[in-house]
């Protein structure tokens, strides 16, 4: 008998303690009162905190692909076995591992990104979300998502952003893409081999660094990297899941902003910092350069959302479909903790990609079916879906974002994810292409400086019906061509001499942006003290012209 013990015993001690069933690899130790636990992206985003003892070490160490599956006990009503799916090595001794759960959802996941000292993982199963963030051998905290908790600010999104439809245009050959410089040895991702990789650089705030153990301003803590890393993979497994092979995310740098978070000011706060990242101004006067030494597609600035609390994201729905053409507005604004809980960094690019949210879709394919789908009846929302008090009862508050694009050929625990016109996986087969040469252009220089440029106002005197004389007004401007332009003219004006776009400022207002010379003003009422011409190449930035105001005339028409 003595030997027998002494078999078992030498048997279990063989095998990885992470594979034993006695021995979870997440082991719930007790609740935890959220406003004690420790700092998050996450908080205020959690309908319920516990403490868990993690066991990860041994499978970070061994990288097994035929272990047994991996049990998670994040609460004592919450215990799930994890079967792998896949290793991603991310470089620098960073890795996810992929694990698939077997839930009456059909769509459970884990994605557990491991580092040298600890873990971050998204854990979707049974139709509710959870977040582990911790140490990799030792205690760690786990939060059951509240989807209720995004509710306003999505909502808040839906009214406030501006989606354009699309309107088709023919995809501009790409050039050869520049030899890539600079970037991180932890960048790699599993978008590496994908038909159209879109390179994404992410900043973060020094608040964002601080929630995840980093000072302000210095180089991302090592929580923030698999954070982000995890961000990555989560997105990209939706893709995966979704039947979309052509494209995928690739993260090429993430990098401290200088940006800081200001006492919250509403929308415009968020439409501000978007456009000065468009603009490469303020904070962000070197993201052009950055987007240049990176090659990114996208950029993506991730904010502490305790701080600015108006919506959880902002970004532009390209106007067209053109490749280079909307490289500048290729931006981002994300709040952290959506970021993770309300899969809102997918969501923001998602936009960039073309997507609209639930019933906002235009005539021209592919915005017609570029939208988010709801299901009452599945109880869930696909990634573009805000569910705003939509018709049928699913609201944000009552349905999670599952990590899926709707398409009405594919299903969710029996239920359909699209229609006619929801089918992003349809869009994103029309736009990943697009997106992915935003950057991939090669050499191209910076244009002149037009020679001359100038608005005048013209009156033209006439007769009303009672013979009584009547002077209307008409302005115009006008300017010479820009040397080697081959992107598009900006005309803006505002009483700022620096049109600086800073909040306490006064705005900048647009008063034409395309490709001709010169243009009407529809509204003459926006031309302020200051008025400037930028010839604009994308990719290399803009050169400025102070335009010139003529005198008014009669004889300019």
């Amino acid at each position: 008998m003595k030997s027998l013990c002494i078999a078992g015993l030498l048997l279990l001690t063989a095998m990885p303690a992470w594979a034993t069933a006695a021995t979870a690899a997440v082991s719930f130790t007790g609740g935890l009162d959220g406003s004690r636990a420790p700092a998050s992206a996450l908080a205020g985003h959690a309908s319920r905190t516990g403490r868990v003892e993690t066991r990860l070490q041994a499978l970070r160490d061994s990288r097994q692909s035929d272990a047994a599956p991996l049990e998670l006990a994040l609460f004592a009503d919450a215990r799930f076995d994890a079967s792998f799916v896949r290793w991603i090595d991310h470089g620098g001794g960073r890795a996810t591992w992929v694990g698939r759960i077997a839930d009456s959802q059909g769509g459970g996941q884990a994605l557990l990104t491991l580092s040298a000292d600890g873990v971050y993982g998204r854990i979707d199963a049974g139709g509710a979300q959870y977040v582990l963030e911790g140490a990799l051998s030792g205690s760690a905290v786990v939060r059951q998502i509240d989807p209720a908790s995004f509710a306003s600010r999505n909502l808040a999104e839906g009214l406030h952003q501006p989606h354009p439809g699309l309107v088709p245009a023919k995809l501009a050959a790409p050039a050869q893409a520049p030899v890539r410089s600079g970037g991180s040895a932890s960048a790699k991702s599993d978008a590496e081999d994908v038909l159209y990789p879109v390179d994404v650089l992410v900043l973060y705030t020094g608040r964002v660094n601080q929630l995840h153990g980093g000072v302000a301003g210095g180089p991302p803590a090592s929580a923030l990297d698999s954070y982000v890393q995890n961000l990555f993979a989560d997105a990209n497994l939706s893709f995966a899941n979704s039947a979309v092979h052509l494209g995928g995310l690739k993260r090429v740098a993430l990098l401290p902003s200088s940006f800081n978070e200001p006492a919250d000011a509403g929308f415009d706060i968020w439409n501000t910092t978007h456009d000065q990242m468009r603009d490469s101004l303020a904070s962000f006067s070197n993201l052009d350069a950055l987007r240049i030494q990176y090659n990114a597609d996208v950029v993506v600035l991730l904010v502490d959302g305790r701080r600015m609390t108006a919506t959880c994201g902002r970004a532009s729905v390209p106007a067209h479909q053109s490749a280079f053409s909307q490289w500048r507005e290729s931006v981002a604004v994300v709040s952290a903790g959506c970021a993770a809980g309300d899969r809102t960094f997918t969501h923001e690019i998602g936009h960039i990609l073309g997507g609209l949210h639930e019933g906002e879709g235009g005539p021209h394919p592919p915005s017609k079916y570029a939208q988010g789908f709801v299901s009452a009846a599945g109880g869930f929302r696909t990634i573009m879906a805000i569910g705003a008090g939509l018709p049928g009862g699913c609201t944000t508050a009552g349905c999670a974002r599952i990590n899926r694009w709707s398409s009405p050929y594919q299903s969710y625990n029996g239920h359909p994810l699209g229609n006619a016109t929801a089918d992003m996986v349809e869009a994103l087969h029309w736009m990943l292409p697009t997106v992915s040469y935003y950057s991939k252009r090669g050499n191209i220089a910076a244009p002149g400086v037009p020679q001359s440029a100038t608005i005048q106002t013209c009156e033209n005197i006439g007769h009303g019906p009672g013979g009584e004389v009547v002077i209307t007004s008409t302005t115009y401007a006008n300017w010479s061509p820009a040397p080697g332009l081959n992107e598009f003219y900006w005309l803006q004006s505002s009483d700022d001499p620096n049109f600086s776009q800073v909040i306490g400022q006064p705005p900048v207002y647009e008063l034409y942006r395309g490709a001709r010379t010169a243009t009407r003003i529809a509204n003459p009422s926006l031309i302020k003290t200051y008025t400037r011409l930028r010839a604009c190449n994308n990719g290399v930035g803009c050169t400025a012209k102070t335009v010139t105001r003529l005198p008014t005339s009669n004889s300019c028409d």
